[in-house]
């Protein structure tokens, strides 16, 4: 797999925060603990181009795409957008990927998760 692609942030209107690679596809997949799912790829960054877009599913260690250069996170197929010279036509990835409606969360929101065991 492995295809080249264009990482778009989630938040409407962010554009293209990053590139990267396809990595998988499958939605069994693990990734951070968690199972890929329906609606998601695994996408490793190559080069960020917006540091401080926030990532789709956040870690302990990783909150933003800058956090994630060299390394595999889940990533919305809609916002996902595989190079057509290298990409294979049946990724069921987006062309399009400003077509949808996500969720927005401005910069000045902080999302604070607590981990109780």
């Amino acid at each position: 797999q492995d295809d080249k692609c264009k990482i778009y942030g989630w938040n409407e209107g962010e554009g293209v925060v990053a590139e990267g690679r396809v990595y998988s596809r499958e939605p069994q997949y693990v990734v951070n603990g968690i199972p890929l799912g329906p609606s998601a790829v695994v996408i490793s960054v190559d080069k960020v181009i917006n540091k401080d877009a926030y990532l789709w599913r956040p870690t302990c260690d990783m909150s933003c795409i800058g956090d994630a250069v060299g390394r595999k996170v889940a990533w919305p197929k809609s916002k996902v957008e595989v190079d057509k010279e290298n990409g294979n036509d049946s990724v069921n990835c987006a062309t399009s990927p400003m077509k949808s409606t996500p969720l927005v969360m401005k910069k000045s929101e902080h999302v604070s998760i607590n981990f109780q065991n």
